[in-house]
Formats: C-alpha cells, structure tokens, sequence
C-alpha cells in the first residue's frame, strides 16, 4: 500500500506539472494573439500597398491619356489656325 507522504509527494509533483502546463498555455495563447494581431496589421498593409498600386497605375493611364489629348488639341489648334489663315487670304478652297 502506498504511503499518505508518497501521495502527497506525488499529488505535490503532478499540481506542479499542471501549473506549468497552466502557464505554457497562457504563453502560447498570448503568442497566437500576437501573431494574429500581426497578421491582421500585415494584410491591412498588403491591401492599402495594392490599393496604392492600382491608384499609381490609374495614374499613370491618366497622365498617358492627358499627354494625348493635348497633343490631338494641338494638331486641332494648328488646322484651326491653317483654315483660318487659308480663309483670311480669300483662298475659300479647303482640303
């Protein structure tokens, strides 16, 4: 039969295991919060980097388009310019 100071020497080690199970678990939990919290804050910084991509290249097509624009305006301005001059000579025959 087993002695009550072995039990109680045995019952001393396993409530000690427990704590440190206890505490091993705490940790790790707090670690998963603290990479969850990271993850998080990762994938917002991943999503406004993409959004700031596509705004970039948004700007770019726009930059692109404005660039002809202004140069079909000018082609426009200088035939505006050659009828009106064509039309001030009296020369009526336009191209």
């Amino acid at each position: 039969m087993v002695e009550l100071p072995e039990l109680e020497s045995l019952l001393d080690e396993k409530t000690k295991e427990n704590e440190k199970m206890r505490r091993n678990l705490n940790i790790n939990q707090e670690r998963v919060r603290q990479l969850s919290q990271k993850l998080e804050k990762t994938q917002l910084d991943l999503r406004d980097a993409e959004i700031n991509e596509n705004v970039q290249d948004k700007l770019k097509n726009t930059e692109s388009r404005l660039k002809n624009v202004m140069k079909d305006n000018s082609v426009l301005k200088q035939r505006l310019e050659d009828v009106t001059d064509k039309y001030n000579q009296g020369n009526y025959q336009f191209d």
